[in-house]
Protein backbone atom coordinates (compact mmCIF):
# COMPACT_ATOMS: atom_id res chain seq x y z
CA UNK A 1 0.00 0.00 0.00
CA UNK A 2 2.65 2.30 1.21
CA UNK A 3 4.30 1.79 -2.41
CA UNK A 4 1.12 2.38 -4.08
CA UNK A 5 0.46 5.84 -2.60
CA UNK A 6 4.39 6.87 -2.82
CA UNK A 7 4.09 5.98 -6.84
CA UNK A 8 0.55 7.90 -7.09
CA UNK A 9 2.26 10.98 -5.72
CA UNK A 10 4.60 11.45 -7.63
CA UNK A 11 2.78 10.92 -10.62
CA UNK A 12 0.57 13.31 -9.32
CA UNK A 13 3.73 16.06 -8.67
CA UNK A 14 5.84 14.91 -11.08
CA UNK A 15 7.68 13.40 -13.96
CA UNK A 16 10.80 12.16 -11.61
CA UNK A 17 12.86 15.19 -12.31
CA UNK A 18 15.47 15.61 -9.52
CA UNK A 19 15.46 18.34 -6.75
CA UNK A 20 17.48 20.89 -7.30
CA UNK A 21 18.90 22.03 -4.00
CA UNK A 22 19.12 18.49 -2.40
CA UNK A 23 20.37 16.64 -5.90
CA UNK A 24 18.15 13.78 -5.28
CA UNK A 25 15.47 12.68 -7.49
CA UNK A 26 12.24 13.96 -6.29
CA UNK A 27 10.70 10.78 -5.31
CA UNK A 28 12.86 10.00 -2.76
CA UNK A 29 12.83 13.41 -1.58
CA UNK A 30 8.94 13.28 -1.18
CA UNK A 31 9.29 9.92 0.05
CA UNK A 32 11.62 10.78 3.16
CA UNK A 33 9.65 13.82 4.09
CA UNK A 34 5.97 12.97 3.34
CA UNK A 35 5.65 8.96 4.78
CA UNK A 36 4.19 9.97 7.82
CA UNK A 37 1.52 12.71 6.62
CA UNK A 38 0.55 10.61 3.52
CA UNK A 39 0.46 7.23 6.38
CA UNK A 40 -1.67 9.70 8.71
CA UNK A 41 -3.96 11.53 6.24
CA UNK A 42 -4.04 9.39 3.21
CA UNK A 43 -3.57 5.96 4.46
CA UNK A 44 -7.09 5.22 3.00
CA UNK A 45 -7.03 7.11 -0.07
CA UNK A 46 -6.76 5.10 -3.43
CA UNK A 47 -4.52 6.04 -6.11
CA UNK A 48 -5.21 8.45 -8.86
CA UNK A 49 -7.98 10.90 -8.14
CA UNK A 50 -8.64 10.18 -4.55
CA UNK A 51 -5.18 9.95 -3.59
CA UNK A 52 -4.70 13.63 -5.45
CA UNK A 53 -7.52 15.16 -3.77
CA UNK A 54 -6.46 14.11 -0.43
CA UNK A 55 -3.53 16.05 -1.21
CA UNK A 56 -4.90 18.55 -1.69
CA UNK A 57 -7.40 18.75 0.77
CA UNK A 58 -4.92 18.07 3.49
CA UNK A 59 -1.80 19.67 2.15
CA UNK A 60 -2.35 22.72 4.98
CA UNK A 61 -1.99 20.01 7.81
CA UNK A 62 1.42 18.06 6.52
CA UNK A 63 4.84 18.59 8.13
CA UNK A 64 6.56 21.76 7.16
CA UNK A 65 9.26 19.29 5.57
CA UNK A 66 6.95 17.63 3.63
CA UNK A 67 5.25 20.91 2.47
CA UNK A 68 8.35 22.59 1.51
CA UNK A 69 9.41 18.90 -0.63
CA UNK A 70 6.37 19.42 -2.41
CA UNK A 71 6.92 22.81 -3.10
CA UNK A 72 10.46 22.30 -4.03
CA UNK A 73 9.21 19.31 -6.60
CA UNK A 74 5.81 21.54 -8.17
CA UNK A 75 8.71 24.46 -8.77
CA UNK A 76 11.40 22.19 -10.24
CA UNK A 77 8.49 20.67 -12.55
CA UNK A 78 7.21 24.43 -13.64
CA UNK A 79 11.04 24.93 -15.06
Amino acid sequence: MRQTIEAALMGALLAGAPIAMSGEPAAVVINKACGPDLKQFCSNATPGGRLAECIRENSSRFSPPCREAIKAAQANKKE
